[in-house]
Order: C-alpha cells, then sequence, then structure tokens
C-alpha cells in the first residue's frame, strides 16, 4: 500500500475578468407602460478563459437572474432599475458591473376627436325639475404610446345662443353637463355649448388644450330609449361650421 501526500504552494497564474457595461440609460416609454432594450455587456480576460455571462436585476427579488448571455433582450415598467453583469472565468474568478435604466413617460396622448354623449331625455319631460339627473358627458377619442387608461380634463364649457357670440351662461367645469332651463329655454336646438379641454395620461402628461362646439336637439334613433322615457336626443358637432 502506497499512501503519497503532497502540499502544493505557490500562486495562481490566472488573472481575473473584467465586466463592463453601457452607461446608464433613460428610455421612453413606448408601449403598455413599458419599454423594450438590449442589455449589452462585456468581458475581458488577459487568460482568455471566460465561461459565463450572467445577468441580473434587483428586482422583484434581490439578484434575480434574467439572462445566461453577454448581451438579452429585455422589458421594463416605468421607473428605475439596477443590472448588473457578472463574468466568470475558467478558475472561478469574478468581476461585475452595474447600469441603471429609468423608463419615463413624458409624451402627452394624441387627441384624434372629441365624443359627446347625450341620454334619452336630456331637458324634456323625463328630466326631474327639481334635481336635473340625466347629463351629457364630454368624452374623447385618443391614443397613447404608454398608458392604457386616459382621462378627459374639461376646463370650461360655456353656453351660447345659436352660432352668435352672446355668451348665455357657463355650465360647471365637469365632464357632465347637466340642464340648466335658465339657459337652454324651451328650445334645445337654440344653445350652441362651447367646450374647451384636454386628455391626460396616467402618468399626469396632458394635451394642450383643444375646443369644440356641439348642440343637442329633440329626435333620432330611440332604439336605445328606455320604455318609459322615448324621447332621443341627437348630437350635432360644429354646428357653426
Amino acid at each position: 500500500e502506497l499512501n503519497v501526500r503532497m502540499n502544493l504552494q505557490g500562486r495562481l497564474n490566472n488573472t481575473p475578468p473584467v465586466a463592463s457595461v453601457e452607461p446608464d440609460k433613460i428610455l421612453e416609454c413606448a408601449s403598455a407602460n413599458r419599454a423594450s432594450f438590449v442589455l449589452r455587456g462585456r468581458g475581458t480576460d488577459l487568460d482568455n478563459n471566460i465561461i459565463s455571462y450572467i445577468w441580473r436585476a434587483d428586482r422583484p427579488s434581490p439578484d434575480y437572474v434574467i439572462g445566461l448571455n453577454r448581451d438579452i433582450s429585455w422589458q421594463q415598467e416605468l421607473g428605475t432599475q439596477t443590472y448588473t453583469l457578472q463574468v466568470l472565468d475558467r478558475f472561478l474568478q469574478t468581476s461585475t458591473a452595474s447600469l441603471r435604466v429609468t423608463v419615463q413617460d413624458t409624451t402627452p396622448p394624441t387627441i384624434i376627436r372629441p365624443k359627446v354623449q347625450v341620454p334619452c331625455g336630456w331637458g324634456g319631460k323625463c328630466e326631474d325639475p327639481k334635481n336635473f339627473k340625466l347629463c351629457v358627458t364630454i368624452a374623447a377619442e385618443a391614443k397613447d404610446e404608454c398608458s392604457n387608461t386616459l382621462n378627459v380634463v374639461v376646463h370650461s364649457v360655456e353656453s351660447f345662443l345659436g352660432c352668435s357670440n352672446t355668451l348665455l351662461g357657463s355650465v360647471k367645469q365637469d365632464n357632465c353637463i347637466r340642464f340648466d332651463p335658465a339657459i337652454a329655454g324651451a328650445d334645445l336646438s337654440n344653445i350652441v355649448y362651447r367646450v374647451r379641454y384636454s386628455v391626460r395620461d396616467e402618468s399626469g402628461n396632458m394635451t394642450p388644450a383643444q375646443s369644440f362646439q356641439f348642440k343637442i336637439q329633440s329626435g333620432g334613433d330611440s332604439s336605445s330609449c328606455p320604455d318609459d322615457c322615448p324621447e332621443p336626443r341627437s348630437v350635432i358637432m360644429s354646428p357653426c361650421g
């Protein structure tokens, strides 16, 4: 039986790798509250013995592994996140480098067109003369690259006698215009409403204010009216050209 004991002493002749990444990024949100991008890394090693690249993110948990290649495609939601590349060589010596990526939304929505929704019976016999419940709703068709939810902000609503500049009164600044018999009188079609509004996204970006005019007249499609209130109303957009 032969027993051999060896006691090796010396210095490991290996140069650790060096990891490097791109500078910090600030990106504009481009879809559904997020942005897509590529994390590009690099590892240099004088001994040419790099065996792995590991990308980690600080969310949803610290050191969360998101990729095992030098370059990876990734998506990030709004906010700031730190990404770290670890480079490992054959002798398990490592090096790390980090960058921060900020995804922001600074672009306001784009308004396509305003929309006015008027209920059956607005201003008619179906209204409670002491407590007007029905209201004309101001909405808008708009698009936004980042936000899924857009809100209409009504700055002002004014009423005019026909297409003249005779101001009859200002209506409560709200997305819901309630009937005012003191302004409208007996004939709804005599009143032209001028609305000044904007559209705001989830990040608070708001379009420049725009204005449009409309009026409401009796008649139209009664198929959507309830049986107890068969008074259809129709909306005329831009009645003054």
